[in-house]
């Protein structure tokens, strides 16, 4: 029964100018059902009622597809679906595609019981964005607060890490649940494909509107922006740009009347522009911990931890000067694995090796294989793209594998490498002896 309801829910969002909101809007007339809503939709499209027939035996065989990739199969008609997605003028991902387990602190009845939190911010982070972003994730973790992000490159990476270092730590804390732009068999970005495996392992989920076989588009991104602010009780800004995509989230929750906060920055930090703008209307400023508890006073236990954090003097933000948090290089498995069982390895995970494993030049190659001392004549060749990332990390210096992908992104070169072909580079260029990596991840030239 609930792989037909999401095959016919699927299949209307096929017809042509039906989206999430008509869908909704015709399931919550008075009276309505799954049958008399996908009539009333149908009948609004030409050729309606055929083209909804025609779409449904592919979108069943996407359903199934999901079922036996291990996928949680969530309708907004049944049980489990969170409620808080179903209320206020955003329209709900008629489904949810859900792997690993929806934490029992997003299935609240109302937005005051929900303990969590969104963190965000820029993809092409700074040192201190991230370092800010992964401390924020663990304090939020440890208080109980579940933290949702979107697995991207940057600010949401780092937030997803700090939640699952706080885990590695306790076993008690809170998950992190990832939001995806599209298809969980399209993992997008592939350098992350480690760290979801390692969110699902440490008991949270990654979930997504999308169903297996859809890739991601820059539309597909704005949309799950909804998601993240529906799921968070506060929105937080950690690092964002004039022109961040995160401040699309930021809309988002003020039209769903979420409370927003962001980190201060000093007015000549380009950056931080995004946070600067925010701070003139829309956001709070997040100094430290008690600033968040004012904003979930409503769950009492998580505002009770934070306040007591903030007591016992705990920052949050690592202090000048203190030594950085490890930042594991490419898509952070492998440091952050512990926090699960041994089944967190991608091929011991549940669900088919599609999901589970990156490509074997993949980010996972550089972050967990230590290379073998090479036989002479046996190095492997380094092109011209490897030397372009040598080149980057000479005039630039040391990065992490996100910043780095990040910087020759922004280099403005014809040619900009796909994560796996930046983890392939790093991996020749450390066998050649033309960089290292130091113990907290990051990459230099030797």
């Amino acid at each position: 029964m609930r792989t037909q309801r999401a095959a016919t829910l699927l299949a209307l969002l096929d017809l042509p100018r039906v989206g999430p909101k008509t869908v909704w809007d015709a399931l919550t007339r008075e009276g309505a059902t799954l049958e008399s809503a996908a009539a009333a939709v149908a009948a609004r499209v030409p050729g309606g009622a055929a083209r909804l027939a025609a779409a449904l035996p592919a979108r069943a065989a996407a359903v199934a597809r999901a079922q036996d990739l291990g996928l949680e199969v969530l309708t907004v008609l049944g049980p489990g679906y969170p409620a808080v997605l179903a209320f206020g003028p955003l329209p709900p991902p008629p489904v949810l595609f859900v792997r690993g387990r929806l934490p029992r602190r997003l299935r609240a009845d109302h937005v005051n019981e929900l303990a969590s939190v969104g963190v965000v911010g820029t993809r092409s982070a700074t040192s201190a964005g991230l370092q800010e972003a992964r401390a924020l994730g663990a304090a939020l973790a440890d208080a109980g607060a579940v933290v949702v992000s979107g697995l991207a490159l940057g600010i949401d990476g780092a937030a997803h890490r700090g939640a699952l270092d706080a885990a590695r730590r306790n076993a008690g804390t809170a998950p992190t649940v990832a939001v995806l732009g599209g298809a969980h068999d399209r993992l997008h970005p592939q350098a992350h494909a480690r760290l979801a495996e390692a969110i699902v392992a440490a008991g949270g989920a990654v979930i997504s509107e999308h169903p297996p076989g859809t890739s991601p588009r820059p539309a597909s991104f704005l949309r799950r922006n909804r998601i993240i602010a529906a799921l968070s009780h506060v929105l937080v800004v950690v690092e964002a740009g004039a022109r961040s995509g995160a401040l699309d989230t930021v809309d988002h929750a003020g039209r769903l009347g979420r409370d927003v906060l962001t980190i201060p920055a000093r007015p000549s930090d380009r950056r931080r522009a995004g946070n600067l703008a925010l701070l003139r209307g829309k956001a709070k400023v997040l100094v430290d911990l008690t600033d968040l508890a004012v904003h979930l006073a409503s769950v009492e236990r998580v505002a009770a931890a934070l306040t007591a954090m903030a007591a016992t003097g705990a920052p949050l933000v690592p202090a000048p000067g203190a030594p950085p948090l490890p930042v594991p290089a490419a898509d952070d498995g492998s440091a952050l694995e512990a926090a699960g069982p041994a089944s967190a390895s991608p091929r011991a995970a549940t669900g088919p090796r599609a999901l589970a494993e990156p490509s074997p030049a993949g980010p996972g190659a550089a972050a967990t294989a230590t290379p073998p001392s090479p036989r002479r004549g046996s190095l492997p060749p380094v092109g011209y793209g490897c030397l372009r990332v040598l080149a980057a990390l000479a005039r630039g210096g040391d990065a992490s594998f996100d910043g780095l992908l990040a910087r020759l992104t922004r280099s403005g070169a014809r040619r900009r490498p796909t994560p796996a072909e930046l983890a392939g580079c790093l991996v020749r260029l450390e066998l050649a002896g033309c960089l290292v990596r130091a113990d907290d991840g990051r990459y230099r030239a030797a």
